[in-house]
Protein backbone atom coordinates (compact mmCIF):
# COMPACT_ATOMS: atom_id res chain seq x y z
CA UNK A 1 0.00 0.00 0.00
CA UNK A 2 1.61 2.98 -1.46
CA UNK A 3 0.00 5.76 1.10
CA UNK A 4 0.40 3.29 3.94
CA UNK A 5 4.53 2.98 3.34
CA UNK A 6 4.63 6.58 2.83
CA UNK A 7 3.20 7.57 5.86
CA UNK A 8 5.35 4.82 7.74
CA UNK A 9 8.42 6.16 5.98
CA UNK A 10 7.65 9.69 7.19
CA UNK A 11 7.40 8.33 10.95
CA UNK A 12 10.90 6.21 10.58
CA UNK A 13 12.59 9.65 9.56
CA UNK A 14 10.87 11.58 12.47
CA UNK A 15 11.86 9.29 15.05
CA UNK A 16 15.67 9.64 14.09
CA UNK A 17 15.81 13.82 13.41
CA UNK A 18 18.24 15.22 15.53
CA UNK A 19 15.51 17.78 17.07
CA UNK A 20 12.91 15.47 18.34
CA UNK A 21 12.78 13.94 21.57
CA UNK A 22 13.72 10.73 22.38
CA UNK A 23 11.56 8.02 22.61
CA UNK A 24 10.96 6.70 26.25
CA UNK A 25 10.85 3.13 24.70
CA UNK A 26 11.97 2.74 21.11
CA UNK A 27 8.69 2.84 19.40
CA UNK A 28 7.10 0.21 16.99
CA UNK A 29 4.79 1.34 14.32
CA UNK A 30 1.86 -1.09 13.75
CA UNK A 31 -1.06 -0.89 11.98
CA UNK A 32 -4.77 -1.37 13.12
CA UNK A 33 -8.44 -1.10 11.68
CA UNK A 34 -10.59 1.64 13.73
CA UNK A 35 -13.10 -1.30 13.97
CA UNK A 36 -10.24 -3.11 16.49
CA UNK A 37 -10.81 -0.66 19.26
CA UNK A 38 -13.82 -0.31 21.71
CA UNK A 39 -14.09 3.04 21.14
CA UNK A 40 -15.72 2.49 17.72
CA UNK A 41 -18.57 1.72 18.95
CA UNK A 42 -19.29 5.16 20.92
CA UNK A 43 -18.37 6.83 17.59
CA UNK A 44 -21.06 4.52 15.99
CA UNK A 45 -23.01 5.53 18.97
CA UNK A 46 -22.67 8.48 20.54
CA UNK A 47 -25.45 9.25 22.29
CA UNK A 48 -27.10 5.81 22.15
CA UNK A 49 -29.92 6.70 19.67
CA UNK A 50 -29.18 2.77 17.26
CA UNK A 51 -28.19 -0.09 18.55
CA UNK A 52 -24.57 -1.14 19.30
CA UNK A 53 -22.75 -3.26 16.84
CA UNK A 54 -22.03 -6.42 18.30
CA UNK A 55 -19.28 -7.56 18.03
CA UNK A 56 -17.33 -4.77 16.73
CA UNK A 57 -15.25 -5.82 13.88
CA UNK A 58 -15.05 -4.79 10.22
CA UNK A 59 -18.39 -7.05 9.05
CA UNK A 60 -20.66 -5.63 11.42
CA UNK A 61 -19.79 -2.28 11.19
CA UNK A 62 -20.69 -2.23 7.33
CA UNK A 63 -24.41 -3.16 7.99
CA UNK A 64 -25.66 -1.26 10.83
CA UNK A 65 -24.52 1.59 13.24
CA UNK A 66 -25.57 4.55 12.87
CA UNK A 67 -27.98 4.31 9.87
CA UNK A 68 -31.49 2.31 10.71
CA UNK A 69 -32.94 2.26 7.26
CA UNK A 70 -30.39 0.23 4.37
CA UNK A 71 -31.41 2.31 1.80
CA UNK A 72 -28.31 3.91 -0.25
CA UNK A 73 -29.02 8.02 -0.64
CA UNK A 74 -26.62 9.85 -2.66
CA UNK A 75 -26.09 13.22 -0.34
CA UNK A 76 -27.33 15.10 -3.44
CA UNK A 77 -30.37 13.21 -3.45
CA UNK A 78 -31.37 14.10 0.13
CA UNK A 79 -34.09 16.97 1.13
CA UNK A 80 -32.82 18.46 3.81
CA UNK A 81 -34.46 18.51 6.74
CA UNK A 82 -31.92 19.67 9.16
CA UNK A 83 -32.76 23.24 8.81
CA UNK A 84 -34.09 24.84 12.15
CA UNK A 85 -32.45 27.81 13.68
CA UNK A 86 -32.31 25.68 17.16
CA UNK A 87 -30.40 23.26 14.97
CA UNK A 88 -27.22 25.83 13.79
CA UNK A 89 -27.24 27.37 17.13
CA UNK A 90 -26.79 24.46 18.83
CA UNK A 91 -23.74 23.20 16.34
CA UNK A 92 -22.29 26.75 16.91
CA UNK A 93 -22.59 26.39 20.18
CA UNK A 94 -20.96 22.75 20.60
CA UNK A 95 -18.10 23.78 17.96
CA UNK A 96 -17.36 27.19 19.75
CA UNK A 97 -16.80 24.60 22.69
CA UNK A 98 -14.76 22.11 20.90
CA UNK A 99 -12.47 24.95 19.80
CA UNK A 100 -11.92 26.04 23.16
CA UNK A 101 -11.21 22.85 24.83
CA UNK A 102 -8.45 22.67 21.96
CA UNK A 103 -6.98 25.37 23.11
CA UNK A 104 -6.95 24.16 26.35
CA UNK A 105 -5.54 20.89 25.33
CA UNK A 106 -2.22 23.09 23.47
CA UNK A 107 -1.80 24.75 26.44
CA UNK A 108 -1.63 21.40 28.37
CA UNK A 109 0.93 20.35 25.97
CA UNK A 110 3.27 23.00 24.99
CA UNK A 111 5.88 20.47 23.95
CA UNK A 112 4.03 19.60 20.45
CA UNK A 113 6.53 19.64 18.15
CA UNK A 114 6.08 22.34 14.72
CA UNK A 115 4.26 19.49 11.80
CA UNK A 116 4.29 22.06 8.33
CA UNK A 117 3.95 20.39 5.43
CA UNK A 118 3.26 17.02 6.55
CA UNK A 119 0.03 15.23 6.63
CA UNK A 120 -1.61 12.00 7.89
CA UNK A 121 -3.02 9.67 5.22
CA UNK A 122 -5.80 8.26 7.89
CA UNK A 123 -6.83 11.59 8.41
CA UNK A 124 -8.67 13.27 5.30
CA UNK A 125 -8.40 16.97 5.18
CA UNK A 126 -11.96 19.27 5.70
CA UNK A 127 -12.42 21.45 2.49
CA UNK A 128 -13.95 25.02 2.38
CA UNK A 129 -17.12 24.53 2.61
CA UNK A 130 -18.50 27.77 1.86
CA UNK A 131 -20.62 27.13 -1.61
CA UNK A 132 -21.84 23.49 -0.61
CA UNK A 133 -25.14 22.87 0.16
CA UNK A 134 -26.82 22.05 3.00
CA UNK A 135 -27.00 18.62 2.88
CA UNK A 136 -23.25 18.06 1.10
CA UNK A 137 -21.69 20.47 4.24
CA UNK A 138 -23.88 18.09 6.46
CA UNK A 139 -22.50 15.02 5.75
CA UNK A 140 -19.07 16.40 5.31
CA UNK A 141 -19.47 18.21 9.21
CA UNK A 142 -20.15 14.13 10.09
CA UNK A 143 -17.29 13.12 7.95
CA UNK A 144 -14.76 15.18 9.85
CA UNK A 145 -16.63 14.71 13.20
CA UNK A 146 -15.74 10.63 13.26
CA UNK A 147 -12.30 11.42 11.91
CA UNK A 148 -11.36 13.60 14.34
CA UNK A 149 -13.13 11.80 17.60
CA UNK A 150 -10.91 8.82 16.25
CA UNK A 151 -7.91 10.14 15.93
CA UNK A 152 -8.33 11.92 19.72
CA UNK A 153 -9.47 8.85 21.26
CA UNK A 154 -5.88 7.35 19.36
CA UNK A 155 -3.82 10.11 21.11
CA UNK A 156 -4.99 8.91 24.58
CA UNK A 157 -4.68 5.15 23.37
CA UNK A 158 -1.31 5.52 22.54
CA UNK A 159 0.23 7.29 25.76
CA UNK A 160 -1.12 4.49 28.01
CA UNK A 161 1.30 2.80 30.78
CA UNK A 162 0.39 -0.28 32.06
CA UNK A 163 0.16 -0.52 35.98
CA UNK A 164 3.48 -1.82 35.98
CA UNK A 165 5.44 1.15 34.17
CA UNK A 166 5.13 -0.73 31.11
CA UNK A 167 4.35 1.71 27.70
CA UNK A 168 3.99 -0.94 25.11
CA UNK A 169 0.49 -2.28 25.84
CA UNK A 170 -1.04 -4.92 23.31
CA UNK A 171 -4.30 -3.46 21.69
CA UNK A 172 -6.22 -5.99 23.85
CA UNK A 173 -5.51 -4.40 26.73
CA UNK A 174 -5.97 -0.91 26.43
CA UNK A 175 -8.89 0.67 28.09
CA UNK A 176 -11.07 3.50 27.59
CA UNK A 177 -9.98 6.09 30.71
CA UNK A 178 -6.32 5.26 32.67
CA UNK A 179 -5.16 6.98 35.66
CA UNK A 180 -3.52 9.98 35.42
CA UNK A 181 -0.02 8.61 36.79
CA UNK A 182 -0.51 5.69 34.09
CA UNK A 183 -0.46 8.57 31.11
CA UNK A 184 2.82 8.60 29.45
CA UNK A 185 4.72 11.80 29.65
CA UNK A 186 7.37 12.85 26.53
CA UNK A 187 8.02 16.25 27.55
CA UNK A 188 6.59 19.23 29.44
CA UNK A 189 3.28 17.90 29.25
CA UNK A 190 0.70 19.59 32.35
CA UNK A 191 -1.05 17.51 34.75
CA UNK A 192 -4.14 18.47 33.14
CA UNK A 193 -3.06 16.66 29.74
CA UNK A 194 -5.22 13.76 30.29
CA UNK A 195 -8.08 15.45 31.33
CA UNK A 196 -8.24 18.22 28.78
CA UNK A 197 -8.11 15.29 26.06
CA UNK A 198 -10.78 13.54 27.34
CA UNK A 199 -12.63 16.84 27.33
CA UNK A 200 -11.74 17.55 23.89
CA UNK A 201 -12.64 13.75 22.88
CA UNK A 202 -16.27 14.26 24.57
CA UNK A 203 -17.33 17.44 23.37
CA UNK A 204 -16.28 16.19 19.32
CA UNK A 205 -18.62 12.76 20.80
CA UNK A 206 -20.96 15.45 21.40
CA UNK A 207 -20.96 17.15 18.05
CA UNK A 208 -22.08 14.07 16.68
CA UNK A 209 -24.49 12.91 18.80
CA UNK A 210 -26.19 16.62 18.29
CA UNK A 211 -26.13 16.28 14.31
CA UNK A 212 -27.64 12.34 14.81
CA UNK A 213 -30.44 13.81 17.14
CA UNK A 214 -31.70 15.72 14.60
CA UNK A 215 -31.01 14.02 11.50
CA UNK A 216 -33.71 12.41 9.64
CA UNK A 217 -33.47 8.75 8.64
CA UNK A 218 -32.93 9.88 5.04
CA UNK A 219 -29.71 11.89 6.71
CA UNK A 220 -28.28 9.53 8.48
CA UNK A 221 -28.43 7.24 5.18
CA UNK A 222 -26.30 9.86 3.64
CA UNK A 223 -23.82 9.25 6.77
CA UNK A 224 -23.25 5.69 5.69
CA UNK A 225 -20.70 6.57 3.39
CA UNK A 226 -18.55 8.06 5.47
CA UNK A 227 -18.67 5.82 8.10
CA UNK A 228 -17.98 2.94 6.23
CA UNK A 229 -14.87 4.44 4.60
CA UNK A 230 -13.87 5.20 8.37
CA UNK A 231 -14.44 1.17 8.98
CA UNK A 232 -11.68 0.29 6.61
CA UNK A 233 -9.52 2.67 7.56
CA UNK A 234 -6.23 1.57 8.69
CA UNK A 235 -4.50 3.57 11.76
CA UNK A 236 -0.93 3.75 12.98
CA UNK A 237 -0.04 3.20 16.17
CA UNK A 238 3.16 4.88 17.62
CA UNK A 239 3.19 3.02 20.91
CA UNK A 240 4.43 5.51 23.37
CA UNK A 241 7.25 6.41 20.68
CA UNK A 242 7.39 10.10 21.85
CA UNK A 243 8.66 11.52 18.85
CA UNK A 244 6.54 10.35 16.38
CA UNK A 245 3.18 10.43 18.31
CA UNK A 246 3.67 13.86 19.39
CA UNK A 247 4.43 14.64 15.61
CA UNK A 248 0.79 12.74 14.85
CA UNK A 249 -0.70 14.72 17.79
CA UNK A 250 0.38 17.79 16.27
CA UNK A 251 -0.86 16.87 13.25
CA UNK A 252 -4.25 16.26 14.48
CA UNK A 253 -4.78 19.35 16.49
CA UNK A 254 -4.24 21.40 13.47
CA UNK A 255 -6.53 19.35 11.14
CA UNK A 256 -9.23 19.75 14.39
CA UNK A 257 -8.44 23.13 14.90
CA UNK A 258 -8.77 23.72 10.56
CA UNK A 259 -12.11 21.50 10.14
CA UNK A 260 -14.15 22.93 13.21
CA UNK A 261 -13.56 26.64 12.29
CA UNK A 262 -14.22 25.86 7.94
CA UNK A 263 -17.41 24.10 9.97
CA UNK A 264 -18.27 27.02 12.21
CA UNK A 265 -18.19 29.35 9.37
CA UNK A 266 -20.29 27.11 7.18
CA UNK A 267 -23.16 26.65 10.14
CA UNK A 268 -22.67 30.80 10.73
CA UNK A 269 -24.06 30.89 6.54
CA UNK A 270 -26.40 28.76 7.61
CA UNK A 271 -27.84 30.75 10.41
CA UNK A 272 -27.59 33.81 8.42
CA UNK A 273 -29.67 32.51 5.35
CA UNK A 274 -32.27 30.94 7.62
CA UNK A 275 -32.64 34.29 9.39
CA UNK A 276 -32.98 35.96 6.19
CA UNK A 277 -35.29 33.14 4.93
CA UNK A 278 -37.59 34.07 8.28
CA UNK A 279 -37.69 37.70 7.89
CA UNK A 280 -38.50 37.56 4.24
CA UNK A 281 -41.47 34.90 4.95
CA UNK A 282 -42.46 37.17 7.99
CA UNK A 283 -42.61 40.59 5.83
CA UNK A 284 -44.73 38.45 2.92
CA UNK A 285 -47.16 37.41 5.64
CA UNK A 286 -47.70 40.86 6.66
CA UNK A 287 -48.27 42.35 3.37
CA UNK A 288 -50.76 39.65 2.73
CA UNK A 289 -52.43 40.47 6.03
CA UNK A 290 -52.29 43.95 4.74
CA UNK A 291 -53.89 43.41 1.33
CA UNK A 292 -56.57 40.97 3.03
CA UNK A 293 -57.77 43.87 5.11
CA UNK A 294 -58.11 46.42 2.46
Amino acid sequence: MQNSNREKGICTLLATQSDCRPANVPGTVTQTRVTHFTFFERIANPCEIAPAPSPINHASASSSLVVSTTTTVSPTEITTTISSVDFYEAMLASLELALGKIQILESADPSLPECNGISLDSLPSTPIMDAMNEADAIQQTYKSGIYLTTHFHLMALDRQMSQSGESNIPDEQLEDDVPTWRFLRCGNETESLPSSLKDVTSQMENILCTMLTSASDEQRASFREPFNKLGKTVLYRYHSSCATLQTRDCLVVREAKQALTLIHRKFSQLMTNANRAGSSNSHDEQEDDMDNSL
